[in-house]
């Protein structure tokens, strides 16, 4: 069955399929079309670590949790989930369908009759929730009596593939029997629900032709109804899948970080009321994007939450990372605080020098692999001026102490004595919308931001290409 299920007559854009067709045909997807992207506020689609520049979970717990720093290419956790627009009735038990648990889907149904769509429902959610490396089977001989049958990984990936199909199977069957009564609009959302997840978990599988099913239907709910719950989530279910593309994706390929991006934005121009799940869709999109080096769309992505949502919780890191964003080619003049001795340290006392600025923390794996490269910049271009300005965003004092003596960071760090003003809530960091470290920007002797984000390994084309300074105008910092 396919989505004439929501509407006689449906002739909706592709933009889906193409998308889940980039990596061979180059082509970007159309910003007007709901796109396979993306974006989202869930904790069902995850991230594998990587090193610098790969897309990481953009969210992290860390990042509200009263300062813990989350750490670039190595932590990977899941966003806090917003709350679902109240406009729409949400499947059985739940405010929002992304924090369903299927038991209690399951348990919350009366034994049906079979074949009704509570029936077909009741399976859906049995299917879902079952364990994918065991099966139930008869046992011969036995009539009743069942075994479970451990499979192999092969086995595994086949019985997931059958399950997906089955739900979409399951799913139609409802939509089918529901979309014409109001009444069971429950039911109806409970099987759009099962449907999209299934079609977003195939085409992360590889099959494109679910990917461009998904678009169709999510095009097919929004005229049906843009304000239903059944739209939203279909068309979030599209930014789920961007995103997870996007995290997947290897460094030099940011086609799907930019569809995430639009796909976001899209989302929030269509979904108005959508606020939180819109909000938090455009900052995981834009922090991606940062990770591709995709400024300009990152940049986008941030104006929309801050013109969009201003009383969005996020818009303190928003306006820091704007700044952040707009800072190469200006001139740097907001950046001072106390330092790890008990001292004050300002980027004025480093007028005539280029400066390397490091935000940094001890349990950053990354730093560590970093600072060798550092600290050989560091006396490589002493004679050129070349000094180093480091934040430190990590929460305990004691720990900076020691690393600093085992590693003999020779740096001034700002790290301040008030630990509400430690780890990511270091106001310096906050100022710049800075959530993760290892961070490195460049400033040239005139203070001008050359690089933020600085790419370590293009340190040395700088300085082949600005003037010799000399060697008697380098002095330290107290």
């Amino acid at each position: 069955m396919r989505t004439e299920l929501f509407s006689n007559s449906i002739c909706y854009g592709v933009a889906v399929a193409i998308s889940i067709s980039l990596a061979g045909c180059g082509q970007q997807p159309d910003q007007g079309q709901f796109v396979a992207d993306e974006a989202s506020s869930t904790s069902e689609v995850g991230a594998e670590d990587s090193s610098a520049g790969t897309a990481s979970s953009p969210l992290a717990t860390n990042e509200f949790d009263n300062g813990v720093v989350t750490t670039a290419a190595e932590e990977v956790a899941s966003a806090p989930r917003p709350k679902a627009a109240a406009k729409r009735t949400a499947p059985a038990d739940s405010e929002d369908a992304e924090n369903l648990d299927e038991d209690e889907m399951v348990e919350a149904v009366p034994e049906p009759e079979v074949g009704s769509p509570e029936y077909l429902l009741r399976e859906a959610a049995r299917l879902k929730a079952a364990p994918l490396n065991r099966v139930r089977q008869p046992i011969p001989g036995k009539p009743g009596q069942f075994e479970e049958i451990e499979l192999t990984a092969e086995q595994a990936a086949k019985e997931q593939l059958q399950r997906h199909n089955e739900i979409i199977d399951l799913s139609m069957q409802v939509i089918g029997a529901t979309k014409d009564q109001p009444k069971q609009a429950q039911l109806f959302n409970n099987a759009v629900y099962y449907l999209s997840d299934a079609r977003k978990q195939l085409a992360l599988l590889g099959d494109a032709n679910q990917a461009q099913l998904l678009t169709e239907d999510a095009e097919a709910l929004y005229k049906r109804d843009k304000t239903s719950f059944a739209a939203v989530e279909s068309a979030l279910r599209i930014v789920q899948l961007a995103q997870a593309q996007a995290e997947q994706s290897a460094p030099s390929d940011t086609r799907w970080a930019s569809a995430f991006s639009k796909q976001a934005r899209l989302f929030a121009e269509k979904f108005p009321t959508e606020t939180n799940r819109a909000a938090m869709n455009l900052l995981a999109a834009g922090r991606v994007c940062e990770q591709f080096g995709l400024i300009d769309e990152a940049t986008a992505c941030y104006t929309t939450i801050e013109e969009r949502y201003p009383e969005s919780p996020f818009q303190e890191s928003i306006v820091g990372a704007l700044r952040r964003l707009r800072l190469p080619g200006q001139k740097l003049t907001e950046f001072a605080g106390s330092t790890i001795e008990g001292g004050f340290v300002s980027i004025d006392q480093f007028a005539g020098h280029p400066v390397l600025i490091v935000f940094w923390s001890a349990n950053s794996k990354q730093f560590v692999t970093d600072l060798p490269k550092i600290q050989q910049a560091l006396s490589q271009y002493e004679s050129r001026g070349l000094m180093v300005l480091g934040v430190n965003l990590d929460k305990d004092q004691v720990t900076v102490d020691r690393f600093v003596e085992q590693h003999s960071v020779p740096w001034n760090n700002i790290f301040f004595s008030d630990p509400e003003s430690r780890g990511i809530r270091n106001p310096v960091a906050r100022h710049y919308g800075v959530t993760s470290v290892p961070v490195y920007w460049l400033l040239d002797s005139k203070g001008v931001v050359r690089a933020a984000p600085l790419d370590l390994a293009k340190l040395d084309g700088y300085f082949a290409k600005a003037p010799v300074k000399a060697a008697s105008a380098v002095r330290e910092v107290k």
